[in-house]
């Protein structure tokens, strides 16, 4: 594989999950909590994801970062209370979170260090 393809995979991985997320949060808008939440599941899969690519693109130990688990965690908690308190907005607020975690996850950052565990 290309190194291109290796460098472009994390940011295809992020675009496709706030793009699928947003189709399933809008297919299931009008239904129960659990099925709503599905849509801000995927998204936050995609951005654990992207985070494990980048790391597989610099070379390092494939596993989710600290702070990309965190946004995950930041990214489900903020969509739930936005189900919670009213859940039309579900839809529309995911692409803009979406973006505002995968822009900090794909900015080039210096270089991860490997745990020593």
């Amino acid at each position: 594989m290309s190194e291109r393809r290796i460098a472009l995979a994390p940011a295809l991985c992020s675009a496709g999950g706030i793009v699928i997320g947003t189709l399933i949060a809008v297919a299931t808008m009008h239904r129960a909590l659990l099925p709503q939440m599905l849509g801000p599941l995927v998204l936050a899969s995609s951005m654990l994801a992207s985070d494990v690519l980048a790391a597989r693109a610099q070379g390092v130990r494939r596993k989710p970062s600290g702070s990309a688990l965190f946004l995950a965690l930041a990214c489900l908690a903020a969509l739930l209370v936005t189900a919670l308190g009213n859940a039309d907005m579900v839809p529309m607020m995911l692409p803009v979170i979406g973006g505002g975690i995968a822009s900090p996850l794909l900015t080039p950052a210096r270089r991860r260090k490997e745990d020593k565990s």
